[in-house]
Order: C-alpha cells, then structure tokens, then sequence
C-alpha cells in the first residue's frame, strides 16, 4: 500500500470503477506444481512490486529477533500509514491482512539494513545499495530501490509457503493466517480468493491519481503448489485482488460467502475494558470453589468471594468473575478465564476474557437486544456465530467488547455514563438471558445457512449492502421484515466554521454520491484539495467534534443553508445485515 496522502485515499474510493480495459493492463504469471506456465516464462524485468515485499521484511526482524513474540503496536493512521483513520492496535495477522504501513515500518526500523539486504537477495530480489525503512516496505524511497522479476516473485512466495524458517518459525505460521485473511477480511478480500493465501501492494510512478498507480497481486493455495500473480495499471492492489478473484485464476478451497461450515470455536477471546483506559483491575471470585491465579508474584488461590488485583502477566483460571476498574468503579460480571497481556512500559495491557462461545453470544444479545422476543434473539445468534467465523479482529482477542466488533456487556449490568469518569449501574430485575442446548444446537445450524453476519440499530427502510458502505465485502443485502419503506429519517447541521476545522480547510462543496455502488462524501475545498469519505472516516472526523452520534448512518443527502453544511439520511448504525430496531 501508499503512503496515506489524499490522492491514495481518493484512489481506494474507486474500487469496482477500474478504468476500461487496455491491451497490456492486465498480466498474470502463474506457477503450478514448480512450473511456470508457458505464458509466465516470457522474459520480465524486474521491477517494484510495493507492498508485496512486506514478508521479507517480517523474516529479517525474526532473524534478528528470535524468541521474541510478534510485536503489537497502534496504528494512528496518516501519514505514517495508507488507512488515513489508522487501523488502531494490530498484532502480526492483522497488520499483514489489512497491509498495515505503520506496523511494517516499526519492524524494519527494529531490524539492520544488512538484515534486510540478506532477506531480500536470499528471495531473489534486486537491490540499489541499503534499503530504508520505507523501502522496505515497498514506499516510493530516495535510497534502497528494490525490485523483482515476477517468476523470481512467485518462486519465492512458493518457498516462503512450504519451507520452514530457521528462526521466527512461528512468526511465519502467523504470517500465513494473516495471508488468509487478507482473502477473507483485508485488503484482498473478494469471494474467488476466499481460502487462498493472498497479499497485495500498490507501486506509484510519482502521480497523485489513479492512472499513475500499478496494482499488485500475489495468490496461492495452502499448500504452495499453485500461485498467481496479477498486475492491474491505473489500478490498485486492492483492485487487482478484485480482477485476480473475478476471472477465477485460482480456484478457492473455501465455501464462497462469510460463512464457512465449521462448527463455532469453543472459546471466544475478548478484548474486555477496551473503551477505558484501566488504572487498576480487581476481581472477585463468585463460584463456589477455589480458583488458581498465576502470574509474577506467584500462584495464590482465591476461595469463594476472593479478590485480587490483576497485573499484567497475570492470569486467573475459568470461573465466575466480577471486575471492578479504577478509577471509574466500574463493576461487571463474566464467565470465564482472564489474562492481562503486558503493555507498553508502565501501561497496563489488554485485559483479554476467554469466554465459552454460548456466553459470548448471551452478553452480546443482552447489550444488543436484551428486549427482544425470542425468535429475534435467536437470528441475532446466528448472526454472532457467523460474525465470529469471519476470523480474529484484536489478535490474540478474536473481538472486542465495542460497537466496532459486537456491544458485549458478559453477565451484567448495563451502566449509564453521566460523564467519561461517573458511571452508574443498572441492575436489570429481569433474569440473566440463558440459551438452553437444544436452542443453542438449533441456531448453530441456522448459522450454518445463508444470512447476514452483521447487524444494525436501524435499518431505516432500505438496508445496505457491506460493499455499499466500506467499498469491501459481500454486496448481498438482507431486507427487514419490519422496515420495507424509508423510516426513521435523520437531519444533521454543521456549522462551516467547525467543517473547516475538522476537513482542512473552508469547504466549498459537499455532496453525496454512489460510484459503482459504493457510498462516499465528495468534499471540495476552497483550496481545491477534493476528499472522497467514506461513512467511517467522515463519521471519525466529526465525532472528534460533535460526538459519536453526529452521523448515525451513511448520508444521503448534503444541502447548504449560510454557514451551516446539513446531512441527512435514513437509519441508523452502518444499516448493514440484521435490523434489530421494532
């Protein structure tokens, strides 16, 4: 991927609108069983591939770093990364499934540049002198040019599929599932690259537009047996992978669509607490036995009503929990083993709840849709166990507690913020929601059928389809029984001042448009920048300033009245999947 500027992010915003069709616009090499096919023996010069040289780059620091444990690091967006909203905190998988800049950055400056050069020769690519960090990764670069033939390409993705790493092993194993989910849920996701191991990269020729961009794709089969590369001009990486998926280079080894038949993990891990920024973390024991807690002042066992504090390091076996976090005297309840990973100097880490799948799917039903009848509980489960199919989102925490995976609240109780640091419990009088196992066996199977894997508060008569919304994804839509006409509109007022602030300067128009399908917010500055927005981003920025409610779904419509900008639209949520609103 590109660097964050405007013009890459305007770029990303015209996938499924790819230029028409030139003699040499698209290539593709293939290698099956070792063998070039007759095409793919053509001479090719070498030449940059961007973002595909980003697994070298992980080899060279497990070099260099054996033992060690992939790194986490936050990814707060432009310019250090491609995503201008940043992709939060990322571990190994997800960064190299969303082909995250600022986390392969961090690797190559914690690796030597003679690290770096024995990866890349080794791999069979051409180097001019020593690579910097942006090299590396693939980034337009004053020092470090590195190129590749694409033979020389697909024999070294083949190698680094089926030969095991002397040191970093493991990283490797990691880095794999993070190709797999690239097909999936990242930058290359597209149903005809589903269950292949995918990565893509995008090479600018010093333009600011989609003409000056080559889009770079590389696909195989688990086994390594057969690959693909594809090279798409005034394209995206993330537009070959849709050209790569389309004309079925490749056959997938996975079922098309979201789901997949497997049976739901027994465990579910869950980044809890991860709104707040803990101080302190207590926890006491409410089952009725001892339960063991280790960590690195030692094993200590908590009998019955029990309490400890939690460290990072830290971790206390599977029982019935109550936390309580400074310094908001927050209280909640979970079943389940939890585990404190260890953060950045003196910071706390993630707290990280293992929790069996029937409870995950409970406390999310119990914040999502605790007043639901039964039949709509029971389509939301489905619809949670399809979610969780689609893979970890927080490694190692396959979901967060959020609205950005799923609203999970455990065992209780609801709680009302009056402020960031006051809030006041709930105790609901109802009975705790409890799925009994020939239910949970009955929406295991349903979850097994076609339907939606995500959900909205509101669909506001005209549910979107996942492609609508983020450009990626299923454009399936799932219509609600109970919306069938527009309802539950909405209407926003901005002040052009704030706008200004928030956008980068004074606006001169904002309009909202659909290409290809796919929703945006064109902005015109005075300046004559253009930004292109989609709901997330244009969401993010105004909620920096008018809170997280200002923009309740993708607008669609943008009017000026003075110097106030207003959005309006229908709905409310992403409007993507089931509606859970009456």
């Amino acid at each position: 991927m590109i660097r964050g500027a405007p013009w890459v992010l305007a770029a990303l915003l015209l996938l499924g609108s790819a230029p028409e069709e030139g003699p040499d616009r698209w290539q593709v090499w293939t290698l099956v069983n070792g063998t070039l096919s007759p095409g793919s023996q053509t001479p090719s010069a070498p030449r940059p591939v961007g973002s595909l040289q980003k697994p070298w780059v992980l080899k060279a620091w497990a070099a260099e770093h054996a033992g060690e444990k992939s790194p986490e690091y936050f990814c707060s967006g432009a310019p250090a990364c491609w995503r201008a909203g940043g992709h939060g905190w990322l571990g190994l998988r997800r960064a190299i499934a969303e082909s995250c800049n600022a986390y392969f950055i961090r690797l190559a400056r914690s690796t030597s540049g003679g690290g770096l050069v024995s990866a890349f020769t080794e791999a069979g690519f051409l180097l001019e002198g020593i690579p910097g960090p942006e090299a590396a990764i693939g980034l337009q670069a004053p020092s470090g040019v590195i190129r590749i033939s694409p033979p020389e390409l697909l024999r070294a993705f083949r190698q680094l599929i089926r030969e095991p790493w002397t040191s970093g092993e493991t990283h490797r194993l990691e880095l794999l599932r993070g190709l797999e989910e690239a097909g999936r849920s990242g930058t290359a996701s597209s149903p005809g690259l589903r269950g292949l191991l995918v990565k893509t990269g995008t090479v600018s020729r010093g333009g600011n537009v989609l003409e000056d961009l080559t889009g770079w794709v590389l696909a195989a089969t688990p086994d390594g047996e057969e690959l693909a590369l594809g090279k798409l001009e005034k394209a995206t990486g993330r537009l070959a992978a849709l050209e790569l998926g389309q004309r079925a280079v490749l056959k997938p080894l996975a079922p098309q669509g979201n789901e997949t038949p497997a049976d739901p993990a027994e465990n579910v891990a869950v980044w809890v607490f991860s709104a707040l920024a803990p101080e302190e973390v207590h926890a006491t024991n409410l089952s009725t036995a001892p339960v063991l807690a280790e960590g690195a002042s030692g094993p200590r066992w908590l009998g019955q009503g029990g309490t400890t504090s939690i460290e990072p390091g830290d971790n206390l076996a599977g029982a019935d929990w109550e936390l309580t976090v400074q310094p908001y005297g927050l209280k909640r309840r979970f079943k389940g083993s939890l585990e404190m990973l260890r953060g950045r100097g003196a910071e706390p880490g993630r707290l990280v709840l293992r929790t069996p799948v029937r409870s995950y799917v409970e406390g999310v039903i119990r914040a999502e849709l605790s007043s639901g009848s039964i039949q709509r509980q029971r389509d939301l489960a489905a619809a949670i166990l399809r979610f969780l199919r689609r893979g970890d989102r927080h490694p190692p925490a396959s979901v967060c507690d959020r609205n950005h995976c799923a609203w999970f609240l455990g065992e209780g109780p609801e709680v009302l913020w009056k402020d960031p640091r006051r809030p006041v419990h709930q105790e609901s009088r109802a009975e705790p929601l409890r799925i009994d196992d020939e239910t949970f066996r009955s929406i295991i199977a349903r979850s097994k059928t076609a339907g939606p894997s995500l959900w909205t508060d509101h669909c506001g008569g005209r549910a979107l389809s996942e492609w609508e919304v983020w450009g990626r994804g299923s454009r399936q839509t799932w219509p609600c029984p109970r919306h069938r006409s527009p309802t539950k509109s909405w209407s926003r007022p901005f002040p052009s001042e704030a706008l200004a602030e928030l956008l980068g300067g004074p606006v001169r128009d904002l309009r909202c448009s659909v290409t290809s399908g796919y929703r945006r917010t064109v902005i015109e500055l005075e300046s004559g920048r253009r930004l292109e927005l989609s709901f997330d981003e244009l969401h993010r920025r105004l909620a920096s300033r008018f809170g997280w409610g200002s923009l309740p779904s993708p607008p669609e419509r943008a009017s000026r009245k003075g110097d106030t900008w207003v959005l309006s639209g229908h709905g409310a949520g992403h409007r993507v999947g089931l509606c859970l609103s009456d």
